[in-house]
């Protein structure tokens, strides 16, 4: 293909050579709809596509999310209710999604299985284009009314849900606050996923208008990767999908910004527990930084200083500003909303602290200025810009898997120019425009300078923002959402409303017909081919020390681990290990303060962190047979990367820090601690999906406590409990850890290609040496007890018992409740199959993941309206936990799951269905991994006692699993189900305490958030 030539009715608009992305670049236009095509060809097997659409919001319903959603419940050739979930559950795929981002809707999907993709893009085309968009869907998906026993109404529906859980999030409000000031007058400020208290508005006629008027091929953007042909694509797009229209619709383009002067100070508020007075604040200043290029798009130039200032200016704590505003003292940590916003049209940079007093609120603003204002008059200094630069190449350098394959780095990235009008690679080039700017900066002292006076000091587009937690603010949307609701069900009325939600139940409860069965392709177990490359540990000696190396594909980049025993510890210093470990390597260390010791990481290394880690032993039949010293433990891992030039510099570093750190600084550790600790509080509300199957499973055995007590709810009091302590007293309880640590001995692990593990491998005996590091010692004898005791937290709120007739009628005996801010629900229960072979393991996980994407997906998610459900086996020893997110009816989830576990004999499972479990289940044994991970994973295999042949077994048992395999796990689930040492929980906000959980449950705690 050259430009300017026309295939398969195509115009070709260019060609390119990409050697960024190690492709060549085709970009085409379909003459008679409009669709734009980009494709990256290149000779990689995990091929990409991507529908994107330009969605902008005119207002908050969240119609682009709803409509997300609802493309994927039906389509013109895959008439049923659920076709997304059903791919996920009998397709390869390694990524599988759609987003609503600001401005743009995206639904991309890989595999590494050509048939595979081309099934993919089927139903995904299909979707998009031609949806059914069914009147029960939009009730399902966007809201509806319901009501209770006692015919109390509310409003229900996964987006509505969803969001709910977004707007029950200080941080994530914050966010939309600091965005809403600086972007004021433009599209921006709507919520495209939609506000609870808008999307009632939404109604289904607008949302089939919003889908007429940009889901149409003129607007569409399909963004392909990999390495198969571009013109067979082009044939499946216009044979599928193209031929259908008779004309492509119209190119979207964003509503033209209002002539609105930006506030350059707001107070908001955000959510907060309840009875809670207003605290201390986020104050967030921020700065737009757009510039458009001559095709009116976004600046790539502009976009790349923005990424450069960003990392210089607040990068790490030692950068300039983020150092300005910790000595300061004015907050307790830098605001998460620190940093640039990139995806959108407009461009933002953001710096603030969190934790601050109402009378500091306009310091914040002052610190920054006066620390930018001194870069300019006294210059940035060259270790800053050395970091800056050192990051940004090693970033560029190392490959990386984010959830996903490294092909959605350069969906994003392409999208941010070609979505606006620029060339699909106009914003891909980030090393050749890295390189440009390295020229300016190394001819031009004025440079760096200039741009801040650009992009801050003469800039008069600023916004000082203010967010407070504040009860009064969740109560105000509460009464507000009761108004909303009472209204609706005045107008609806209790018939109509009940009329609703039986005729969307019958819908959801219909089953499919078996040409509608059969209608979402899949491949066959046969097409089952791919099996993952075997990862080749080498296990030696080191200067006396275990030594573990693992040879990868790095580009150069060599990943290097120290790990120490934690387990020679006492088991009352085990809540405070992971903190210990994570600021050890933050606080300096010999003579060298921590902004020196910050700066030299990040010049020298492409990252140098520590933190605790669990390393359980594998199921007897999955192991070897002779347990090493270092098989089974808990650790202490401090890990840094970096590149094959830099190695000495680096453990150097590495050295200096094990050996020498010092947890004295108690205005330092104090920073450390807090940050930590609000982190941990911010992380609540998006994760206690996490934190509640942690709880859950914490009696199971050693390894769930210690993982609870470092990780899960038991932490959070710990956090909290740190926060209040003498600093003083933690830093030497921490040194005295660290010491007891490092006495253990340690094990040594590297990832490299060849020349990296050579480099290594020199360096490794003076390192250990002159870091003093020591045989591995066996660990202390503790007993299981005494961690399970560790993760007991008493009841904290005495609430009076329901005796309602009502709530005698639950099938779930809770054993705890944990209370959050804000109006979402998780809930978790976790059980034991208690396999005694791989082949036991292989059906298990079938089972779960037919359960999983199937009764529970219908009744929890479906019908139910959470946003999440899960059921999945957690380790090799049978482990399951059955798990829900954002969920309006949690402790209804419970129920679902008692009931369908008691009933398991009643299954019956068809043929076609276990076919495409295994199918699904397959895929999840099969995701590819970077270099490093496939190195992690090695180490871990090792740290474990895992067989290697264990993966490879696994799989093979999978895809033979039959449907009498299926009945053993059933009968094995059945017999353990009484017998579990396991909890239920239920994390949830005051308002979904309902009269069968508070009768039900065993106690009641509030969480310190």
């Amino acid at each position: 293909m050259k430009k300017g030539d026309i295939v398969k009715g195509y115009k070709v608009l260019d060609v390119v050579e990409i050697k960024e992305c190690n492709s060549v670049g085709y970009w085409l236009k379909h003459e008679r709809t409009g669709l734009e095509v980009f494709h990256l060809l290149n000779d990689d097997n995990e091929n990409l596509f991507a529908f994107a659409f330009r969605t902008p919001p005119v207002d908050s319903t969240g119609a682009a999310h709803v409509l997300e959603h609802s493309v994927l419940c039906g389509s013109k050739n895959y008439p049923l209710k659920d076709p997304f979930a059903r791919l996920l559950n009998q397709s390869v795929n390694t990524y599988l999604n759609a987003w609503t981002a600001l401005d743009r809707t995206v639904f991309p999907a890989s595999t590494q299985v050509k048939a595979d993709y081309y099934n993919l893009m089927s139903v995904y085309g299909d979707a998009v284009f031609f949806p059914q968009l069914k009147p029960e869907i939009f009730l399902q998906e966007a809201h509806r009314l319901e009501v209770d026993a006692k015919a109390k109404p509310s409003i229900q529906g996964v987006v509505y849900n969803e969001m709910k859980g977004s707007y029950s999030s200080f941080e994530e409000v914050a966010n939309d606050a600091v965005k809403n000031s600086i972007l004021a007058g433009t599209c921006y400020v709507n919520d495209s996923g939609g506000d609870p208290l808008v999307i009632p508005s939404l109604t289904l006629s607008k949302l089939k208008a919003f889908h007429k008027k940009y889901y149409c091929p003129a607007n569409c953007l399909l963004f392909l990767y990999g390495n198969i042909p571009t013109e067979e694509q082009l044939d499946f797009v216009n044979k599928r999908f193209l031929s259908e229209f008779k004309a492509g619709g119209k190119k979207a383009s964003l509503p033209k910004p209002q002539q609105v002067k930006i506030k350059h100070f707001v107070h908001s508020y955000g959510p907060s527990e309840e009875n809670k007075s207003e605290g201390r604040s986020s104050v967030v200043l921020s700065f737009k930084t757009s510039k458009k290029d001559k095709t009116g798009a976004p600046s790539f130039e502009r976009l790349m200083e923005n990424a450069f200032i960003s990392e210089l200016l607040f990068g790490s704590d030692s950068a300039p500003i983020s150092k300005a505003l910790l000595k300061s003292a004015l907050g307790e940590d830098i605001a998460p909303q620190t940093g640039i916003n990139l995806e959108k049209n407009e461009f933002y940079i953001s710096a603030g602290l969190r934790g601050v007093e109402e009378k500091n609120v306009q310091k914040v603003k002052d610190v920054i200025l006066a620390a930018l204002a001194n870069l300019v008059k006294t210059g940035v200094d060259k270790e800053d810009v050395e970091r800056t630069c050192h990051s940004f190449e090693f970033d560029n350098k190392e490959v990386v898997r984010a959830n996903g394959p490294f092909s959605l780095i350069y969906l994003r990235r392409c999208l941010r120019g070609w979505l606006y009008g620029g060339t699909p690679w106009s914003s891909l080039l980030v090393v050749s425009q890295f390189e440009k700017m390295k020229r300016e900066i190394s001819k031009n002292n004025n440079y760096i300078t200039d741009l801040i006076k650009t992009l801050f000091l003469d800039n008069k587009d600023y916004s000082l923002v203010e967010v407070t937690p504040s009860s009064s603010w969740s109560k105000k949307r509460a009464a507000s959402e009761k108004k909303i609701t009472e209204t609706l069900f005045k107008k609806e009325g209790i018939k109509k409303v009940q009329s609703s939600v039986e005729k969307l139940h019958k819908f959801q409860q219909k089953e499919p017909t078996e040409k509608e069965e059969k209608c979402v392709p899949h491949v066959s177990i046969n097409d089952l081919k791919i099996r993952p490359k075997k990862i080749l540990t080498q296990v030696s000696k080191v200067a006396g020390i275990d030594y573990f190396e693992n040879k990868e594909n790095t580009n150069g980049i060599i990943y290097a681990d120290v790990a120490f025993p934690a387990d020679v510890l006492s088991p009352s210093d085990y809540p405070y290990i992971p903190i210990m470990a994570n600021v050890s390597t933050l606080m300096g260390w010999g003579s060298d303060s921590w902004e020196k010791t910050t700066q030299l990481i990040g010049s020298v290394t492409g990252g140098f962190a520590a933190y605790s880690k669990t390393a359980p032993l594998a199921a007897e039949y999955l192991r070897v047979k002779e347990i090493k010293n270092y098989q089974g433990r808990e650790w202490v891992i401090f890990t840094f990367k970096m590149l094959e030039e830099q190695a000495e510099e680096a453990f150097a570093l590495a050295s200096g820090c094990i050996s020498k750190v010092d947890f004295s600084n108690q205005k330092r550790l104090n920073d450390l601690v807090k940050c930590y600790a609000n982190d941990g509080k911010a992380s609540v509300v998006g994760l206690s999906h996490v934190y509640a199957y942690q709880r859950s499973n914490r009696l199971s055995s050693r390894g769930k406590a210690i993982a609870e007590i470092w990780d899960g709810i038991s932490s959070l009091f710990t956090e909290d409990k740190m926060c209040k302590m003498n600093m003083k007293d933690l830093g030497q309880k921490f040194n005295r850890m660290l010491s007891e640590v490092k006495n253990g001995g340690a094990v040594i692990h590297v990832t490299s290609d060849k020349k990296g593990l050579e480099i290594a491998e020199k360096i490794l005996p003076s390192f250990i040496k002159n870091t003093n590091i020591k045989p591995l010692k066996s660990k202390r004898k503790s007993s299981d007890n005494e961690f399970f005791a560790l993760t007991e937290i008493p009841n904290s709120l005495n609430i009076k018992k329901s005796t309602s007739k009502n709530a005698n009628n639950g099938k779930a005996k809770l054993n705890e409740v944990f209370l959050i801010p804000g109006t979402v629900g998780f809930s978790c229960e976790s059980c034991n199959s208690s396999p005694k072979n791989l082949k036991d393991v292989a059906a298990d996980i079938v089972l779960t993941n037919a359960l999983s994407k199937t009764i529970f997906w219908e009744k929890v998610r479906t019908a139910g309206g959470a946003y999440g459900v899960y059921f999945n086996m957690m380790n090799t020893k049978g482990l399951c936990d059955f798990f829900t997110y954002r969920d309006p009816k949690p402790y209804e989830s419970l129920e679902i799951f008692a009931d369908t576990m008691a009933k398991l004999n009643e299954l019956n499972l068809s043929p076609s269905l276990i076919e495409k479990t295994i199918i699904g289940s397959y895929s999840d044994e099969i995701q590819p991994q970077s270099p490093s991970e496939r190195g992690s994973t090695g180490f871990l295999y090792e740290l474990t006692g895992l067989l290697q042949t264990s993966n490879r077994k696994l799989i093979d048992s999978i895809i033979s699993i039959q449907s009498k395999d299926l009945t053993l796990s059933e009968k094995r689930f059945e017999d353990n189900l009484n017998e579990n040492i396991t909890n239920k929980v239920i994390i949830c906000s005051k308002e979904l305490l309902s009269e069968k959980i508070t009768k039900n449950t065993g106690k009641i705690i509030k969480l310190p958030v």
